[in-house]
């Protein structure tokens, strides 16, 4: 017996399908017989089987025959030739197929099943990319919130409770702001725990509670996920300072919304790899920003590249003005020097203002095109 995808019914001894996609091509129903355009009378021998939904839209199991081994039909060649051939023609690709096009899709003309897919799919990317642009402006927003402070929790149980003893938990906890400066390191371990070989800077969940209500204490956090949350969630409240959690600040379900990848069957594609730390939880928001390509004139441009970083700011000038005072707040720009604000001509008051940056803020400031980093 040829190689297929199916497994064998023990019954009858033939292949059985579990679904109609990995059907081949030769084995078709009784009404798929009927419905070629050259009819045809299948044989008496069933070749295999597939369960599948029927028109009605229940799942059933469904005979198939094998067209090789099918006669034709008694139908006359008047009756063929008055047959309608646009039942058989695609309305995208051409194609005339010898079953019909009966595969519509949101008002589409009757399709193959190869333009059919290819239209479902366009359909999912065209969606994809439109959750794309939402997670985009989600990205630049809290980017720009000087209280977002990006969290990852990892949780190892590597750390043995004395001689021989269960593993405890160990958790890493690792925070950074929109300046790429690190807000919180550390280890933790459970309280009473006798974790001879946990790192000596490793701290009790207490002295974590208290220190994380006094680092991250009314800060936005952004995280993986609520289940990475919700460690610093519960220290922070027993610390007596609450953090600012949402859970539309999930960046897992925001990646995947932003990465907006189709399979072939038209599906988003919803899982994507960890980043693994808070380092790179930003580095992925950074991304989702795409902050380079913006055409927003009240969005800071930002190139994020260590000791070559530029802000352009380029709006009406309270904006402008709103923006670097965003900017200084989350300390990227240092120093008390005042913005210098350039009229754009024939721009209707827009103006423009340039920052440049290095890892530990503004090198210097001053109007669009003159502004040069320091040596």
């Amino acid at each position: 017996m040829t190689e297929t995808h199916g497994t064998v019914d023990s019954e009858v001894a033939v292949p059985h399908y579990e679904k109609w996609s990995t059907v081949p091509r030769y084995l078709l129903t009784r009404t798929q017989h009927a419905e070629l355009d050259l009819p045809r009378t299948p044989s008496g021998r069933v070749a295999a089987r597939v369960t599948g939904k029927d028109f009605k839209g229940k799942r059933a199991t469904f005979d198939l025959f094998d067209v090789r081994e099918s006669t034709p039909t008694r139908t006359g060649v008047a009756r063929l030739l008055a047959s309608d051939p646009a039942l058989y023609t695609c309305g995208h690709c051409g194609a005339h197929d010898e079953r019909p096009t009966n595969a519509r899709l949101y008002g589409s003309p009757l399709l193959c099943s190869t333009c059919f897919d290819a239209d479902r799919i366009a359909v999912a990317q065209q969606r994809a990319r439109n959750t794309r642009a939402d997670q985009t402006t989600w990205a630049r927003k809290v980017l720009a919130d000087p209280s977002a402070v990006w969290v990852h929790v990892h949780k190892e149980p590597r750390v043995r409770a004395g001689d021989g003893g269960p593993r405890c938990p160990v958790w890493t906890v690792t925070a950074v702001d929109a300046t790429r400066a690190w807000v919180l390191r550390m280890v933790v371990r459970p309280n009473g725990a006798r974790a001879a070989n946990a790192p000596a800077s490793a701290v009790d969940e207490a002295t974590a509670a208290k220190r994380i209500a006094r680092k991250l204490g009314g800060r936005r956090i952004v995280a993986w996920d609520y289940a990475h949350a919700e460690p610093l969630i519960r220290w922070a409240k027993q610390g007596g300072r609450p953090v600012v959690h949402d859970f539309r600040d999930a960046l897992h379900d925001r990646l995947v919304g932003w990465r907006g990848l189709v399979d072939r069957r038209g599906h988003v594609v919803h899982t994507c790899v960890s980043p693994g730390r808070a380092d790179r939880l930003l580095v992925a928001t950074v991304r989702m920003a795409e902050i380079t390509s913006a055409a927003d004139d009240h969005r800071a441009l930002l190139v994020a590249d260590p000791g070559a970083t530029v802000v352009d700011i380029a709006g009406r000038p309270e904006s402008a003005l709103r923006l670097h005072a965003i900017l200084r707040a989350v300390g990227v720009v240092v120093g008390d020097a005042e913005p210098t604000l350039v009229e754009v001509p024939d721009a209707g008051g827009m103006v423009r203002l340039r920052i440049l940056c290095h890892r530990d803020g503004v090198v210097r400031t001053g109007p669009l095109g003159d502004a040069t980093e320091d040596a």
